[in-house]
């Protein structure tokens, strides 16, 4: 009996051993990301933060600055991104830049951000070196929509309101954004209006409305300069989608017919209960309503437009067509301008501007 229960002992302890054993790879995996994760946390960023500038709120007028700034990424210390760059913005004014991938403009946007310092040279906001700027003083200033949306699986209210999350935004704050991004009226029209969850990513909008909802987040800071980082590129992807789709449909026989696309209409919603909590979440059904990419990009630029009034808006574009009302064009290559001006004069001068552009419409 004694010989029995010893075996039975070992044989227990010996599979529960070999069980445990088989999580270690997950364990060391575990490990390993706790590392990172800690060595992030405590990680001393290179941005030294200044102390304040002496007034208890800084509201700038959005004139911006670039002089003779030179900047290499630290993982690229011996690849120049910009090379000796200047730029100058004067309030109220829309200055996009454009050029060939990899030519520094979206460097620029980031170094306005403080994201990094340059290498030599000064970045001034209002005539203030923006280093000597506190990093919250410099950041409410920026609003910024950039290609692709982050949304999180929260209320449409949640979302516009992270765009300032300093502080408890009221309601008639995030109503008066929406109603600058022109989403409103299509919130309106949700059975659970701005308390609406709209998933992960925003997967229960368009392209078109999450664009919106990210523009509204960005203006409800009221910022004084607007940054808008290639805001239309994903839209526009999402519109030839639209029109391969829309445009034709096989019928049984294979053959082709077209299909005329329909208007954009809110999608349908369902409210749905979490059992957890009973706490109550609307969400859009997977059914999607097809729209017209023209009049979808339409709205979209329409809300851009508006949110530009009042404000310095810095543009990344890939797309010509987009910029061709800017009150200058800045064409940048190999980290250096290589034009200025507007859109007609850089035309008449026939040089890289041109030459992209004439690629482009003979794209379209």
């Amino acid at each position: 009996h004694i010989f029995l229960r010893v075996s039975q002992a070992l044989i227990l302890g010996t599979a529960s051993v070999g069980s445990a054993l088989a999580f270690a790879p997950n364990l060391q995996k575990g490990l390993v990301a706790a590392r990172n994760v800690f060595q992030l946390l405590n990680r001393n960023s290179n941005i030294v933060d200044p102390e304040p500038l002496g007034k208890d709120k800084w509201v700038a007028e959005g004139s911006t600055d670039y002089s003779k700034v030179v900047f290499s990424y630290p993982t690229r210390r011996h690849i120049d991104v910009l090379q000796d760059f200047s730029m100058s913005v004067r309030p109220g004014q829309t200055i996009a830049l454009v050029g060939p991938s990899g030519c520094g403009k979206t460097t620029c946007v980031q170094l306005l951000e403080r994201f990094y310092d340059p290498s030599s040279g000064v970045v001034m906001l209002d005539g203030h070196d923006i280093s000597s700027v506190p990093l919250y003083s410099l950041r409410t200033q920026l609003g910024v929509v950039s290609q692709e949306p982050v949304l999180f699986n929260r209320t449409i209210a949640d979302n516009i309101a992270y765009g300032y999350n300093m502080r408890d935004v009221p309601m008639s704050d995030i109503v008066k954004a929406a109603k600058q991004a022109s989403i409103h009226i299509f919130i309106s029209s949700l059975p659970m209006g701005y308390q609406t969850y709209i998933g992960e990513k925003g997967v229960q909008l368009s392209g078109g409305q999450k664009q919106r909802v990210s523009i509204a987040r960005a203006l409800i800071r009221n910022p004084r300069v607007l940054i808008l980082d290639e805001a239309t590129s994903a839209l526009d992807t999402e519109s030839e989608k639209i029109k391969t789709t829309s445009t034709t449909t096989t019928t049984t026989s294979g053959k082709r017919r077209p299909r005329a696309a329909t208007s954009r209409k809110p999608p349908t919603t369902r409210t749905a209960t979490n059992s957890t909590d009973g706490q109550h979440r609307s969400t859009t059904s997977n059914t999607r309503i097809m729209a017209s990419p023209e009049a979808t990009e339409t709205v979209v630029q329409e809300a851009l437009e508006r949110a530009k009034e009042g404000r310095t808006c810095i543009t990344i574009a890939h797309r010509l067509s987009t910029v061709q009302n800017a009150d200058i064009i800045c064409v940048l290559n190999n980290g250096k301008v290589t034009e200025q001006g507007s859109h007609s004069q850089l035309l008449e001068h026939k040089g890289v501007y041109h030459k992209l552009y004439s690629l482009q419409l003979g794209q379209s």
